[in-house]
């Protein structure tokens, strides 16, 4: 039990913290999702940050490949950033699964000279899969 909680921070500081956090010589890598994200349609993630895209659009998605261009589209307007530190990270194993509660803070710089502030908070449910553990719920506020 222990191990497994050990295994997802670890997987949170290290490997979610890469994926959402990008520099010019290191772009973001689409494809790197599918190594966190469950790639199948019981993913759901909530995020505001969805109607930035178009304010019609639900906060609230389901489904790996609905979600999939949702979060990597604008990835192609940013030149850097993203999560620059995560400060704190509280666990909990609920019957096979584990509850991730994240607060981190970044930048984003955009193509066109906007800078973005980050202050994130998100409630994960990660879930073991074939013997590595993949998120396959996330809120972010």
């Amino acid at each position: 039990m222990k191990n497994n909680l050990k295994t997802v921070e670890h997987l949170v500081r290290t490997d979610y913290f890469n994926l959402w956090n990008k520099t010019k010589e290191s772009p973001f890598v689409a494809n790197d999702m599918e190594k966190l994200y469950l790639a199948s349609d019981d993913l759901v993630i909530i995020d505001p940050d969805f109607q930035s895209l178009d304010k019609d659009l639900n906060t609230r998605q389901k489904g790996f490949d609905k979600i999939f261009p949702l979060l990597t589209g604008p990835w192609e307007f940013i030149e850097s950033g993203g999560i620059e530190s995560i400060d704190s990270i509280e666990l909990q194993e609920l019957g096979g699964h584990i509850l991730a509660s994240i607060e981190a803070k970044g930048t984003l710089h955009f193509k066109d000279g906007n800078i973005h502030h980050l202050d994130r908070k998100a409630t994960q449910i990660w879930k073991s899969s074939d013997d590595h553990w993949l998120i396959c719920y996330e809120h972010v506020s």
